[in-house]
């Protein structure tokens, strides 16, 4: 087996096992890796638009509605109306929503 190969497969383990370690940390609750990576986005960034976190995760903004809107039945983010955009939406962390990252960011910490 080349080292390229060794270091590949290597690579692979530790994908499944982070994998693995986030399936346990979200078993019980509504959070996947991709909800939980828009959770962390408007942690780190504020209130956003749909399409603002669209384009932040590289997504469609029909992939974001559909973790929206799960999200939000879940009781972590909620919409409000912009501020200055009667068009637009904001999708912002509920009180339920900060807790639950703060707890996911000091864990990253440990």
């Amino acid at each position: 087996m080349s080292a390229a190969t060794h270091i590949f497969d290597r690579l692979l383990e530790i994908a499944w096992a982070f994998e693995a370690d986030l399936a346990r940390s979200f078993a019980g609750t509504a959070l996947t890796p991709s909800r939980t990576h828009l959770l962390w986005v408007l942690y780190h960034g504020g209130p956003s638009t749909q399409r603002v976190l669209a384009e932040s995760l590289s997504v469609s903004p029909r992939n974001v509605t559909g973790l929206v809107d799960a999200l939000a039945a879940a009781g972590y983010v909620e919409r409000r109306p912009h501020p200055s955009d009667r068009r637009a939406t904001l999708v912002t962390l509920t009180e339920f929503g900060t807790e639950t990252m703060t707890e996911m960011a000091r864990d990253r910490e440990q």
